[in-house]
């Protein structure tokens, strides 16, 4: 993981870099535990850059994203999931291996106001 920031006047740019590297599971099949299937997840990298303004004393204002180009984990094999399906209701089906160091959610875009005068006032949307 990297990350850097920097200030400009008003201005600040965060920014963190996350590279995961390859990981491999040892798992077995659904329909039969006695078959040993590895399940691997390639190298990828996440990006989470933010903007931030302070226009007066006292105020905030950040837009960001975590994942902003939306990376997913590499789907588990077919086969994998026709048997999750054949054996069991679809709420157990699991569409990514759950040994994936990235989220399956993708990206998630923000927008942050911060007021510092007398206590804190915070407001933050999610943007997707």
């Amino acid at each position: 993981m990297a990350s850097a920031y920097r200030e400009l006047g008003q201005f600040s740019t965060p920014l963190r870099e996350a590279a995961n590297g390859k990981t491999r599971l040892l798992a077995s099949t659904p329909a039969n535990a006695n078959f040993d299937d590895y399940q691997e997840v390639g190298t990828s990298f996440v990006s989470d850059p933010e903007l931030g303004c302070a226009p007066g004393a006292g105020l905030k204002v950040t837009v960001g994203a975590n994942n902003l180009l939306g990376v997913y984990p590499e789907e588990l094999p077919r086969y994998i999931r026709d048997q999750q399906f054949a054996l069991s209701s679809t709420a157990f089906v699991s569409r990514y291996p759950s040994s994936s160091p990235v989220g399956i959610n993708g990206g998630s875009r923000s927008i942050t106001k911060l007021h510092g005068r007398k206590g804190c006032a915070c407001k933050a949307g999610v943007l997707r």
